[in-house]
């Protein structure tokens, strides 16, 4: 005869809480690798300046990337054009990198993306972006009221 038991209310509970947190585990592995092939932006940024537009991004990581190219696009209705060559990666899984390119002859219209490159030479297009003004912002001084007594 073979003895059986009944695992205790206390013992399915654990059993419950561990099977729950294998399944957490193994979604954030699944969502890992989904990641695992891409950039994650910190920020993306144009701005007008007295030479140009200069399109600046950061990044927080940088998994199998090979590098990052500009684009721009005159018109919403217009396909985007490479603005620069292979712009190499610099960060890692780790540690992302901050990024500045120059373009001399964009206008206030012109509209920006950010191509990112994979090692394995798929690309993801991040944008569009339209440049904003470098002269800061208008302040208002407003006048303080003291009430008397």
């Amino acid at each position: 005869m073979i003895a059986t038991t009944t695992p205790s209310p206390r013992r399915r509970l654990a059993l419950s809480a561990f099977a729950l947190f294998a399944a957490a585990v193994l979604t954030m592995l699944v969502s890992l690798s989904v990641a695992y092939a891409s950039v994650t932006f910190i920020d993306f940024a144009a701005t007008r300046t007295g030479t140009g537009i200069v399109v600046t991004w950061s990044t927080a990581t940088e998994i199998k990337t090979a590098g990052f190219r500009v684009l721009a696009s005159p018109a919403p209705n217009v396909p985007p054009r490479a603005l620069s060559g292979l712009i190499p990666a610099e960060g890692d899984s780790f540690m992302g990198s901050e990024y500045r390119f120059t373009d001399r002859n964009g206008t206030a219209t012109t509209r920006y993306f950010i191509e990112v490159v994979m090692l394995d030479q798929s690309t993801e297009l991040i944008g569009p972006l339209l440049p904003l003004s470098a002269a800061p912002a208008t302040r208002l001084f407003l006048p303080l009221v003291v009430v008397g007594r």
